[in-house]
């Protein structure tokens, strides 16, 4: 970005421009920016390229992501490609593209920078609705752990008060400094006090906690399956139970919901919401799985160490060396079950047959057999641990 001096002209159109850049799809910076108008020649003396160069591959959400969560060296050397395509698809949620869908489901390989994305979504999803559309809404972000969620909501609120950027371009909607609201639940600045919205501009939740709230327009659901999940069907069917608790507190205008996860079991509830369809077949949510490699063993984030072809392979012998098996490893980094030696039966295996069918077809058969097999496997709970078998024929 130039600089500017201090209260000119130039420096009052950059600050308009900039955040505009920031808010405003491509399509909407075309309409403000005309061609041959004022506006378009101080777009280009800003930004360096004419609007209808820029506005063809624009996305506003990712123009903040990379100036207010990946704004340092550290940070944005991590990103590649992939989250290029995260950040475009919640945008396409924001802006109601999903809507046709129960929600968006975002599966993920671990530390692929998923919950940085879904506060910054948060973040930026209020600022457009607000600025953009006039609409004062209210969001949930849910975690498995009620601390993390403090803490994620937390970091939004702080970067809000302090960030540099949010300072200079949104002044006049950023936080002020010192005792606002409470970690774990606050309001925007723009809500007026004496509104009749009783729930608080953001609040913190866990999934599988008591539920508070009338609705919300967004609920970000980041890391709900977690170890507990892994080992105990309890843990599963609570986290189950209150996500379908928490999908009733919707708000009467709309309501979007980004569930963005790593799968701990094969039947947790993120391989669940996965496999979930409607009565026609069709997808119940707009699903987007990125496992860490590619078919052909290429790292989909090649800018993340741990998720090089190199981290990989050793995560990898980190879990064999320590249960002597790789299942956990295809889940948490390839997310799909792959217990080729443990693999449980699934009731879609199984084809019910009508009493005169086996009467005409099966009982006539001298040689026909049953086998029964109780296998005594528990899921991962008893896994490598060994228990006893029955076969009977």
């Amino acid at each position: 970005m130039p600089a500017f001096k201090a209260d000119t002209s130039e420096r009052k159109a950059a600050r308009i421009i900039e955040r505009d850049l920031a808010i405003l799809t491509g399509p909407e910076l075309l309409a403000r920016y005309k061609p041959g108008t004022a506006a378009a020649q101080a777009f280009f003396t800003y930004v360096g390229k004419a609007v209808s160069d820029v506005a063809p591959k624009h996305n506003p959400f990712y123009h903040y992501v990379l100036a207010v969560w990946f704004d340092n060296p550290d940070g944005s050397s991590m990103l590649s490609a992939q989250h290029r395509i995260m950040a475009d698809e919640i945008l396409a949620l924001v802006l109601g593209e999903y809507d046709t869908y129960d929600g968006y489901l975002c599966g993920r390989p671990r530390r692929s920078l998923k919950s940085t994305f879904a506060m910054a979504g948060m973040d930026w999803a209020a600022k457009r609705h607000w600025l953009a559309d006039g609409i004062d809404i209210t969001q949930f972000y849910v975690h498995n752990q009620f601390s993390e969620s403090v803490s994620r909501v937390d970091t939004v609120k702080r970067k809000n008060q302090f960030h540099p950027y949010i300072m200079t371009y949104f002044d006049d909607i950023a936080l002020p400094q010192g005792e606002w609201g409470t970690k774990e639940e606050w309001n925007w600045r723009w809500r007026s006090t004496h509104g009749s919205v009783s729930d608080p501009s953001v609040r913190a939740m866990s999934v599988a906690g008591k539920k508070a709230g009338k609705g919300a327009h967004y609920r970000w659901l980041d890391d709900c399956e977690d170890e507990d999940s892994r080992a105990s069907e309890t843990i599963r069917k609570s986290v189950s139970d209150g996500y379908d608790q928490l999908r009733q507190l919707e708000s009467p205008a709309f309501s979007r919901e980004a569930f963005l996860d790593t799968p701990y079991h094969m039947h947790g509830q993120t391989l669940t919401l996965k496999q979930a369809k409607r009565s026609d077949g069709t997808p119940r949510y707009k699903i987007s799985w990125v496992p860490a490699l590619t078919d052909d063993d290429k790292p989909n984030f090649p800018n993340i160490r741990k998720l090089t072809v190199e981290g990989l392979a050793k995560e990898r012998a980190n879990e064999m060396a320590r249960t002597g098996t790789d299942t956990f490893w295809y889940l948490q980094y390839m997310l799909e079950a792959h217990l080729l030696s443990s693999q449980t039966m699934q009731w879609e295996w199984f084809r019910a047959i009508p009493r005169r069918e086996y009467e005409n077809k099966y009982r006539p058969i001298a040689h026909f057999r049953c086998i029964y097999a109780d296998t005594a496997w528990k899921g991962q709970e008893n896994q490598g641990k060994g228990d006893y078998t029955c076969i009977a024929a």
